[in-house]
């Protein structure tokens, strides 16, 4: 697990991550999440254009699949990743194919992409029920479907990182380090590549970390 202290900070992590395992697995795909965490390295990608990032291909984790936001992470795509946009797989024109690499974030109920508490583990993709906490941060209809990547096809990726930051996720976090499976990212602790880069302003976890 690795503290990162401010944004610059995270981004050349996630980049010298990138680059590493890239190099490491002679990968040829990578997982992308939308939201605000990646914010920040999205921008450094467009006024760097890092050479690693040539030839590879992106695959977007996951998108609002109904309703008045329909495709809302296709076009955070178009916004904050232009030069790369048309190069970015939405989940529904990939159709389930995996990815070598995968970039994550942690959500505050413990959902990785759209893998909500309650799906198996063994869920890789397709069209799923939208969880109450989901669909009121995003501000989205009760009957908003999201389609979507899950613990499946991460835990077949050669290596994960998960980027843990933002308010309010200290319990899940927690829950996290403790190796709790009733939440969707307590199974990635069973990979054998994984990565965690945590904001430092996150409280430290007091609970027993069964992976590191």
């Amino acid at each position: 697990m690795t503290y990162f202290e401010n944004p610059d900070d995270m981004v050349t992590r996630v980049n010298q991550w990138c680059s590493e395992n890239i190099e490491k697995y002679k990968a040829e795909s990578l997982f992308l999440p939308a939201g605000k965490t990646p914010e920040a390295i999205y921008q450094n990608w467009e006024s760097k254009h890092p050479a690693w990032l040539n030839g590879l291909e992106l695959l977007q984790v996951d998108d609002v699949y109904t309703g008045t936001k329909k495709d809302v992470f296709h076009k955070f795509f178009k916004d904050h990743l232009p030069s790369y946009s048309g190069r970015i797989k939405t989940p529904a024109q990939s159709g389930g194919q995996n990815a070598d690499l995968a970039i994550l974030g942690l959500g505050k109920n413990g959902h990785v992409a759209f893998h909500e508490p309650g799906l198996p583990e063994s869920f890789f993709y397709g069209v799923i029920e939208l969880s109450y906490e989901t669909r009121t941060h995003l501000q989205l209809e009760n009957d908003a479907k999201g389609i979507t990547y899950g613990v499946g096809a991460f835990m077949q990726a050669k290596a994960i990182l998960l980027i843990v930051t933002g308010n309010g996720k200290q319990s899940v976090f927690e829950r996290f380090q403790a190796g709790d499976t009733h939440i969707p990212a307590g199974y990635l602790t069973r990979h054998p590549d994984l990565t965690v880069l945590v904001d430092c302003q996150l409280p430290s976890s007091q609970a027993q970390s069964v992976w590191v």
